[in-house]
């Protein structure tokens, strides 16, 4: 959601990765991802020309930065995605980077050769990740919709999340006060009531 209202926004995110991401679990055990960060926040051509190498790990920067030729676009952020979504199936990511020479890692990115998921018990949600981080931006979901949508249609929906009831302070007064008017009367009434 959050990526999504910032493509609405005109910025794109551009730095997608395991840390920028916390769950959470609602009063209710259900978990909820929250996003740490805006990243880059940034949008339009000269993004490639201005990318520092210290804004992301090489193993989840989308190719089209890491060649510096662009586009850069929503597709963009929806590879920073697939990537989590990848590595959340096969349980590593998809170019392994630990201890790994950022050179080495941009080439396996540009090369765009990754082990599938190996997740066969699943639907076919292993090819909606792969499709995601495929190298070619335009051969992967252009925006963040296409990718939720494609998800969404595999999975049962998430509901949404329960808001805490909220403490109403003017009811609670009234109340409050209407007792303690109560208890005046009584009060009174008991000391004008001979023994």
């Amino acid at each position: 959601d959050v990526i999504l209202y910032l493509h609405k926004a005109q910025k794109l995110h551009l730095c997608i990765k395991p840390d920028s991401v916390l769950v959470r679990y609602d009063n209710v055990g259900i978990p909820r991802a929250m996003l740490l960060d805006l990243g880059v926040s940034e949008h339009g051509p000269q993004i490639p020309e201005r990318w520092d190498d210290s804004y992301n790990l090489p193993a989840y920067t989308a190719p089209e930065i890491v060649s510096g030729r662009g586009p850069v676009s929503p597709a963009t952020d929806v590879y920073g995605l697939g990537m989590l979504l990848y590595e959340m199936l096969a349980g590593h990511p998809a170019y392994p980077y630990h201890l790994q020479r950022d050179q080495l890692v941009f080439q396996g990115v540009m090369n765009g050769k990754f082990p599938t998921t190996g997740r066969i018990d699943l639907k076919q949600i292993p090819q909606i990740a792969e499709k995601a981080i495929t190298p070619r931006p335009e051969a992967r979901f252009t925006n963040v919709p296409q990718f939720a949508q494609a998800l969404a249609s595999m999975l049962p929906s998430i509901p949404a999340e329960k808001k805490p009831r909220t403490v109403n302070w003017r009811v609670i007064f009234i109340v409050l006060g209407a007792l303690l008017a109560i208890s005046l009367v009584l009060g009174l009434a008991l000391a004008v009531v001979p023994a």
